[in-house]
Parts: structure tokens; C-alpha cells; sequence
């Protein structure tokens, strides 16, 4: 047993006062009147070894009083077991778990708020000279260095909720990492690191925790009540191309995270700022649901979307944006051998959304692919090797590129590019005439335009195609009855490429004036077009794409929200190659909006950024399953604290200073009080003279 106040044992030197009391009494003395001298002599008999014994007890009531006293105000303990090298020669990490999931509610208040008071707990159970570091999710750079208990202290008590989430693996390897580089030539060769959390399962990766690092691992637990939580978990068009007046279509998948049913729950759709649609919807417990809502795309080319519902406590996740650009035009690049194929031309020249050129394979220039989103390989017979490397180049930086072969192409030609491409390669003639079997419905292509599309329409008739090689990276869109391949579809870096069995001419067959011809030719030229994502996802992905004029003299980019209270100049870079511009965020996006890409006050683009819904699982490891992962790890150095109402300051006052026992010393203190009261207290025994 050791003493945390060992100079208080001096005052065990005041049991000499009650003994010096003892042995020379200095009591007074009351006179008694005797009728006669004969009852004296029996009195004193009878109580003269009784109080004897009294007064023994009485002293030695008073000198454990004071020893109990005096030991417990010199507070005695037993060292932690663990403590190797004592607290003094200690440095400490805490890792406050600062996500959306730690707003949730105790009985106590929010998770977040207990972890803070936690924290300033475990400050508290170290001494003044300790070394500490603090680590949240964001993993800012000025936390990269060690602090003192009263920085720290400062620091805690401004943490705020964050976005971004880090796995229980990653914040290890940062504890280690942090410590390792700022105690390197430290004389600390003690290092702890607490773990405050409600240890939510998508992002607790036991399984993937490192068991070699130098520090010791303490998991402690924050337990909220029981939360329900319904939420907007992702939302998306079934086809890509967006046109302006367009009805559109909007999915919402919509899920359900709790064990009630939710009836009649409104959802709203708004864009540009006012309200277009409105629904309600019913979902089950622990389900998912998707939710459509009808619009019309206004007159803008910027759209920027935004769908909300209404759902407590956990409100991140109610509100979900998205947006997308409208091309006025979509840019089509015919390439043909002799003349422009006259189907093309009557098919695009006359829609108002599409705006084709045709040149020859002898007149084109390489460095004009970029201003086009699809390029047409009309019956060309052969490829130069630098015409084929621009092709490459331009399907590989998310161009389309269709190709229609010649029946007398150079094979060996064509299909070397082919297979530069990802696409199969051009086999045989064969003359003996095929009808359609099947159309890929599940394909992009085809999903949406053909919906109502019936097995036993009569699909056109084949006379005279290439047979197709077999390749795994291909899709077949149209397959004939004898298993050719009519169309397939292959993809190459951002962009992808269509490769046809027969040409547009009638010497093919029927295809050119069959219903299916329109909508395949005009899907190709609408999905062709650079489409952005239509959102982002905070913590995930920072790096954003948008199509600017070839020409355009870039300067400087400004992101800002819709009300322009939000502005930052992000890294922009644009390829001389492509027409494409590069726009790196990093972490300069902290909230979840819509936001809009200007250039001196010109609109270039937009991107939406939506938070992290893996926080929205309110999923959590129990104290028995923490308990069980952290034993399948086979390590010491990883452990549980039992989490309860005064968990941190109990616990923590073990760990870092061991058992205390001072509470058992007061309480003898008390009980040996108490017992010479009751002495005092007891009357001599009354003789009748």
C-alpha cells in the first residue's frame, strides 16, 4: 500500500495527546455523604475493575480515531496493476468521436456533450507534467502536436459536430502516428489512448484494428436511448441526358431505421428555390422504399434541386440536394469514307438539341475531338495510326464514339483499333439473313425509351453483318436469333464506345426504318453528352469535373452557396487536352448545399454536397459485443471500460492512480467515534445505600 499524501502521517503524532489525558487524568473530584462506611467499601469493589476497563476502551476508541483520520487524509492506495512506469512518465491521445450519431440523447444530455465532460475527466486523472493530444474526426493539422491539461481543456470545450466520419482503424493509426513523431526522443514511454464513442458499426472496424502499435487502447463506451431514424439515403435519374422542358423523373430512395411504421410522411421537392412537387409516403419498420416525384426542367441551364421530409431527433440526413447542367446543344461528329450517311443526317440534323457536322476521314482534325461529345466512325475503311490514338484519347477522357463498319473495311486495321478501345473485333461476312431476337432492356440505352417495349413486336430483319468476337467487356444491346451480336457496347477510362454488326444502308437489312432505329441512334447522342455527378458526398469525394468552351480563357474560380454568405477560391486546373476543368475542394466544405462554380461573375457549373449517410445507420456494438470484438483481437493492450453513470470518474481513478482506500479509513474513523460516544454514554450502576 502506498500513501498519495505521506507527509499528513505526521500528524499520527497527536495520538500521544488523548494517552497523556489517560494516564494523569486531571478529573475533579465530587465529595459523597456515607450514612455509613460500610456500603463505600462495597462500591468500590464492585466498579473499580469496571471502570478500568472503560476508560481503556474510551482511549483506545480515541487514538483509532485520530490513526483512521490521519491514514485517511493521507489518502492510501494500491497501484494500477497496469501501470508499469507510473502516470507520471505518461502521454495521453483522446479521441472525442465528434459525428452527426453523437447527437443523439442520454438520460444525461447529448452523447457529445458527456464525451467533452468525459474528456476533462481524464484530464483530471493525470498529473499536471502529462503530455496530451486530441484527435476528432476532421484530423486537423494544429492538433498534430502535443498540449498542455489547460490547452487542452480550452480546446475540448470548443469542439463542435462535424460532417466527416473516421473509421476506429484510422483513428489508431493517427493516435500512433501523432505520438510516435512528437515523443520520438521523449523520455514518456507510457502512452495511452481513450476512445469516447457510441462505437456506431459502420465505422467500428475491429476486425481491421492494428495490434502492433505502441500505445494502450482504452474503449469507452457512450450509450444513447433508443434511437428511430428515417432518412434520404441517395437519390438518381434512370437515364443520364436532361434536356431543357424536359419531364423528368426523380427517384428517392427513402429508409427506415427504427422498429415503428411510419404513415403518411410528406416529401417535398423544390428547384431553383420553389417548390414542384409534393407526395406522402408509408414505410414499414427497419425497410427501404423509393419515392418518385414528377417535374419539368425550367429554362435555366443551371438546375440546383433540393428534397426534404421531416424526421426527429436525427435531422442531418432529412434534407438531400442535387444538380445537374442542361447542354443546349449536344455536339455530334460524323467521320465518313465517301459521303455522309443520309440517315444520320436526316435523323440529327433536324432535332433542335443536336448539332452535327460530317467531314471526311481525309479533312479531319485530331485537335477539334475534344469540342464534341460524340463522334461517328461512319463506313470508314481505315484508320491512321494518328487519327486511331486521337479516337483512343478522346473515348478514354469520357467522349462516345460509334462506329458503323464498311463491308469492305481493311479489317486488320479497324480491328486493332478495336482493341485498343475494350471493343470485340470484326469477324466474317455472313449474307445469311437474321432477325432480331433481343433487345437489352436492362441497359441503359434502352431501359427508359422502351418501357413499353412488348416481347412479340417484330423485331427487324438482318440480310448481310459481321459476326462479332466474343469479349467479356462488351454489353450486347441487339442480338439476333442465331446468337449474333448486332450492338455492343464497351467501355474505355470515362468514356464508352458502340460498335454496330452492319452499316445504315438497306444492303443491311431493315434496321434503318424500323421503330427501334430512332430511339437507339437518339439515346446514344443524348447519353453522350460530360455529365457531372448530379451530387458529392462530404469526407468522400472532393475532386469535381465540369465542361467549359475549348476557347474560354480561364482565370479565377469562386465556389459559393446559392445565397452567396459562403465563398471560397478552390484549386482549379484545367487539360489542355480535353475541355474539361478540374476543381479540387479538399476539406474547404464543411456543410451539406448547393453550390454554384462562377468565373467574374460568370456561372460555369454547379455541384451539390450532401453528408456522409453511413451516420444515419443508428446501429451500435453493445458493451458485450465491444467486450467480445476487443477479446478476439488477443492483445492487452486493448481494453473495455464498463460503461455506467460514474464510469469516467471511477474508473479513470484507478486506472491512473490505482484502488483508493481513504473512504474505508473515514468510515473506522466514524465507527470508532460513534463507539466512544456510546462509552461515555453508559451510566455507572446505581447502588441503593
Amino acid at each position: 500500500m502506498s500513501f498519495l499524501y505521506p507527509s499528513f502521517l505526521w500528524a499520527l503524532l497527536a495520538v500521544s495527546i488523548p494517552i497523556i489525558i489517560h494516564l494523569f487524568n486531571f478529573r475533579r473530584y465530587k465529595t459523597v455523604y456515607f450514612s455509613n462506611l460500610i456500603y463505600l467499601r462495597n462500591i468500590k469493589k464492585e466498579t473499580k475493575s469496571k471502570s478500568q476497563l472503560k476508560h481503556l476502551m474510551i482511549l483506545l476508541a480515541r487514538i483509532f480515531t485520530i490513526i483512521f483520520l490521519v491514514i485517511a487524509f493521507a489518502q492510501p492506495y494500491k497501484p494500477a496493476k497496469n501501470n508499469k512506469n507510473d502516470v507520471n512518465n505518461a502521454a495521453v491521445a483522446i479521441y472525442i468521436d465528434n459525428s452527426f450519431s453523437m447527437e443523439a440523447q442520454a438520460e444525461e444530455g447529448a452523447l457529445f456533450n458527456i464525451a467533452q465532460n468525459s474528456a476533462i475527466q481524464i484530464l483530471n486523472s493525470f498529473p499536471q507534467n502529462t503530455q496530451f493530444y486530441i484527435i476528432t474526426n476532421d484530423f486537423e493539422n494544429s492538433h498534430q502536436h502535443s498540449f498542455s491539461r489547460e490547452k487542452m481543456f480550452d480546446l475540448l470545450t470548443k469542439l463542435e459536430i462535424s460532417p466527416k466520419v473516421k473509421t476506429l482503424s484510422d483513428i489508431l493509426v493517427r493516435a500512433d502516428d501523432i505520438m510516435a513523431e512528437n515523443l520520438e526522443n521523449s523520455k514518456k514511454s507510457n502512452r495511452f489512448l481513450f476512445v469516447l464513442s457510441d462505437f456506431q458499426k459502420s465505422s467500428a472496424n475491429f476486425t481491421q484494428l492494428s495490434t502492433d502499435l505502441n500505445i494502450e487502447t482504452y474503449f469507452l463506451p457512450l450509450k444513447s436511448a433508443q434511437v428511430n431514424n428515417l432518412y434520404i439515403d441517395s437519390v438518381y435519374f434512370e437515364s443520364p441526358g436532361r434536356k431543357i422542358n424536359q419531364a423528368e423523373s426523380i427517384n428517392i430512395k427513402l429508409v427506415n431505421k427504427s422498429n415503428e411504421n411510419y404513415q403518411n410522411i410528406p416529401v417535398k421537392l423544390s428547384i431553383n428555390g420553389m417548390q414542384k412537387a409534393i407526395t406522402t409516403f408509408s414505410i414499414s419498420a427497419n425497410s427501404e422504399q423509393t419515392v418518385k416525384l414528377s417535374f419539368t426542367n425550367p429554362t435555366t441551364e443551371i438546375v440546383n434541386g433540393r428534397i426534404e421530409i421531416t424526421d426527429y431527433p436525427i435531422v442531418f440526413d432529412n434534407t438531400f440536394y442535387f444538380s445537374y447542367v442542361i447542354s443546349q446543344k449536344i455536339e455530334i461528329l460524323e467521320i465518313f469514307e465517301q459521303n455522309p450517311n443520309k440517315y444520320i443526317t436526316a435523323l440529327y440534323a433536324e432535332n433542335e438539341n443536336l448539332n452535327l457536322k460530317n467531314i471526311g476521314i481525309q479533312q479531319v482534325s485530331i485537335s477539334d475531338f475534344q469540342n464534341y461529345h460524340l463522334i461517328i466512325l461512319s463506313e470508314v475503311k481505315q484508320l491512321s495510326s494518328g487519327i486511331a490514338n486521337a479516337l483512343k484519347d478522346f473515348v478514354s477522357l469520357g467522349g462516345t464514339l460509334l462506329i458503323l463498319p464498311d463491308f469492305t473495311s481493311n479489317l486488320e486495321s479497324i480491328n486493332s483499333f478495336l482493341t485498343e478501345i475494350n471493343q470485340a473485333k470484326l469477324l466474317k461476312l455472313d449474307t445469311l439473313n437474321t432477325e432480331l431476337k433481343n433487345v437489352n432492356l436492362e441497359s441503359e440505352l434502352y431501359k427508359t425509351s422502351l418501357k413499353s417495349f412488348k416481347n412479340d413486336v417484330k423485331l427487324p430483319v438482318i440480310d448481310k453483318y459481321f459476326k462479332i468476337s466474343e469479349n467479356n467487356k462488351n454489353l450486347a444491346l441487339l442480338t439476333a436469333k442465331n446468337n449474333s451480336v448486332i450492338l455492343s457496347e464497351s467501355y474505355l477510362g470515362k468514356g464508352k464506345s458502340f460498335l454496330f454488326a452492319i452499316p445504315f444502308s438497306k444492303e443491311s437489312g431493315n434496321f434503318i426504318n424500323h421503330k427501334l432505329f430512332v430511339p437507339t441512334l437518339y439515346n446514344i447522342a443524348l447519353y453522350s453528352q460530360n455529365t457531372s455527378e448530379i451530387y458529392y458526398t462530404l469526407g468522400e469525394n472532393n475532386l469535381v469535373e465540369i465542361s467549359i468552351s475549348q476557347n474560354e480563357d480561364f482565370q479565377v474560380m469562386h465556389v459559393q452557396n446559392l445565397d452567396k454568405t459562403y465563398d471560397f477560391i478552390p484549386e482549379a486546373i484545367k487539360k489542355p487536352e480535353t475541355n474539361l476543368l478540374r476543381i479540387n475542394f479538399y476539406d474547404n466544405i464543411k456543410t451539406a448545399d448547393n453550390y454554384l462554380l462562377v468565373e467574374n461573375d460568370k456561372l460555369l457549373g454547379t455541384a451539390s454536397f450532401n453528408y456522409n449517410r453511413a451516420e444515419s445507420i443508428m446501429d451500435f456494438y453493445t458493451e458485450d459485443e465491444l467486450f467480445a470484438s476487443v477479446q478476439k483481437l488477443g492483445t492487452d493492450r486493448m481494453k473495455v471500460f464498463k460503461s455506467n453513470d460514474k464510469f469516467i470518474e471511477e474508473t479513470l481513478s484507478e486506472f491512473s492512480k490505482g484502488s483508493k482506500y481513504w473512504k474505508y479509513f473515514l468510515l473506522l474513523a466514524l465507527l470508532t467515534l460513534a463507539a466512544e460516544i456510546l462509552l461515555i454514554r453508559i451510566k455507572k450502576p446505581q447502588n441503593n445505600l
